[in-house]
């Protein structure tokens, strides 16, 4: 998704329905086709900044047991275990 907020909130409703990457518009030209070709890897990405709220949220919701909404089979739901990994291998990667 590409989007001028970078609230964790609305990067969580996003997640929720569907979406694999969040994209800020001021990022540059370059970085969002690096996203693009990731996310057709099958990669996620999150804004690092903005990664550890929304994972909270998600990892918050779910021990909750809130339901996800905008799930279908059309638009799969992405697993919190799926975006923790991919965070972690993120971070991993930069250190």
């Amino acid at each position: 998704m590409l989007s001028f907020s970078s609230e964790p909130e609305r990067i969580v409703d996003a997640v929720r329905a569907g979406a694999t990457a969040w994209v800020g518009k001021n990022e540059s030209f370059n970085h969002l086709l690096e996203v693009i070709r990731g996310v057709a890897r099958g990669e996620t990405w999150l804004p690092p900044a903005e990664a550890g709220r929304v994972l909270e949220l998600l990892l918050r919701d779910q021990d909750s047991g809130a339901t996800t909404t905008g799930c279908s089979p059309r638009s799969p739901c992405v697993s919190v275990r799926c975006w923790r990994r991919a965070w972690q291998m993120g971070r991993d990667a930069r250190r």
